[in-house]
């Protein structure tokens, strides 16, 4: 996820970086499911909750970015 948003900071143009950034996030998503996965097969797992807290530590501002560099563009979605 963080080599997606390092690259796509990289990219010359705003929409470039939007999809790298879209990408963060889906990976994001992706890992949010596994670990509910986790969760429903193996309640007693430890460290989920804070590994679900992290996920939306991070989440918080991908997400004010990517509303951000939208707003920039016109492009309030």
């Amino acid at each position: 996820m963080h080599s997606n948003i390092a690259e796509g900071n990289g990219r010359p143009t705003t929409p470039d970086y939007l999809r790298h950034l879209g990408i963060s996030r889906a990976s994001l998503n992706e890992v949010r499911n596994h670990l509910h996965f986790i969760a429903r097969k193996h309640p007693d797992a430890h460290g989920l909750a804070a590994a679900e807290e992290r996920v939306v530590d991070v989440a918080r501002p991908l997400s004010g970015l990517i509303k951000s560099l939208k707003r920039k563009m016109g492009q309030d979605k």
